[in-house]
């Protein structure tokens, strides 16, 4: 229980919260009340896991129906160059060939790499030189498989003189006032780091 101030601001702010708690309590326990009771809880769970047993399946079945229409018309979607590419230069005479005629890689948006994409690069020899370009705050595309980690594995890599390779921060921005820059910085330095929001 609450002990009530008798005067001044304080007992007027007291009296105040006090009416928003008695305005709200009947409908609070209105919302409570419309809550389900258990028998009623376990006959909504078993509808939600036959509505979604029965998407997983469509889901599977659209899978597979579009995968062989694929081969029936000799097509692919990005997702199968990645994937041909990769298993392409497990081919020793493949990755041969294609390092002798690619010499220099450029990696445009390289926060939003995905593990194949990235692995694609591993399969490269030494003579081949890369180019990295990304910002890791600008990872939006997770839902796709991007993985921010692979950014920053390689920047730290190269920092810290693992791989052979050179960090340039471009650090100045054009477009905005300074006094945005630190009022959005201020919002958001506590929150993107690598336990919280994994960059």
């Amino acid at each position: 229980r609450w002990s009530a101030p008798r005067k001044g601001e304080a007992a007027e702010k007291f009296r105040r919260a006090k009416g928003y708690r008695d305005e709200n309590k009947d409908r609070i326990q209105s919302m409570l009340s419309d809550l389900p009771d258990k028998e009623r809880w376990e006959m909504w769970r078993k509808q939600k896991r036959i509505h979604l047993t029965a998407l997983t399946r469509l889901a599977k079945e659209y899978r597979s129906l579009y995968q062989q229409k694929k081969l029936e018309q000799q097509e692919m979607d990005f997702d199968d160059m990645e994937r041909y590419l990769l298993m392409l230069l497990d081919i020793p005479r493949v990755a041969e060939e294609l390092q002798k005629e690619i010499r220099w890689i450029f990696f445009d948006e390289y926060q939003d790499a995905n593990p194949i994409q990235d692995a694609m690069m591993e399969k490269f020899g030494e003579e081949t030189q890369f180019f990295f370009v990304g910002d890791v705050k600008q990872s939006i595309y997770a839902f796709r498989g991007s993985e921010p980690e692979l950014f920053l594995k390689r920047m730290e890599a190269y920092e810290q003189g693992e791989e052979n390779g050179e960090v340039l921060q471009l650090s100045t921005n054009f477009r905005s006032d300074q006094t945005i820059l630190d009022f959005v910085n201020s919002i958001f330095n506590p929150l993107m780091t690598k336990e919280f929001g994994r960059i």
